[in-house]
């Protein structure tokens, strides 16, 4: 890993801390686990990292990940109903998805970002914004995801979203990002 990639990241992990907890760092990866997420207090394990497209060749563009780990061990029996319920959610998610990890049986949400290495203050600044948006989205759909990994009988994601008022996060997340990131229709007016 080039030098501006390793300065980069570690001025990511303060940012990962202030949302999440205290992480380590091991091989170009930091990890944090981060607690008490959702109405009943989980766990998710999150993972950054630089993920690299081109073999030997210096990427423009570098790309950071955001892995979180997210529940574990699903059962055979539970993988057709949870990527269902996976599909569903994906369809309303703001940043990232949702996905299985079927060697470790496990589920996870990922996010990437490119980072323009000449523009590292900018960029720090998005990755505050996305990371707690991050917090919200794991702290909305944490419980739906782990509902969906026990197999238990689970609501839908409709009745879910109307019995835990993630729809005002939703909406609450999109005027920020409205606000932040307008788009070319906005600024036209």
């Amino acid at each position: 890993m080039d030098q501006d990639k390793k300065q980069f990241l570690k001025r990511v992990k303060p940012l990962l801390e202030q949302e999440f907890g205290t992480s380590s760092e091991e091989n170009g990866v930091v990890r944090v686990i981060a607690r008490d997420l959702g109405f009943f207090a989980g766990n998710a394990i999150i993972e950054v990292n630089w993920v690299s497209y081109r073999q030997g060749a210096a990427d423009p563009h570098p790309v950071l990940q955001f892995n979180c780990t997210l529940a574990k061990d699903i059962e055979d029996k539970e993988i057709p109903t949870m990527k269902e319920g996976l599909w569903e959610l994906n369809k309303i998610t703001l940043f990232g998805h949702y996905g299985f990890f079927k060697p470790l049986r496990q589920i996870y949400h990922c996010y990437r970002i490119p980072v323009n290495l000449r523009e590292p203050d900018a960029m720090l600044a998005e990755i505050t914004y996305i990371l707690g948006q991050l917090k919200k989205q794991l702290n909305t759909f944490l419980d739906y995801v782990l509902m969906l990994a026990e197999g238990s009988e689970t609501i839908s994601l409709g009745e879910y979203i109307i019995g835990t008022n993630a729809d005002q996060i939703i909406d609450e997340a999109l005027s920020e990002m409205n606000t932040l990131f307008p788009n070319d229709r906005d600024q036209a007016q």
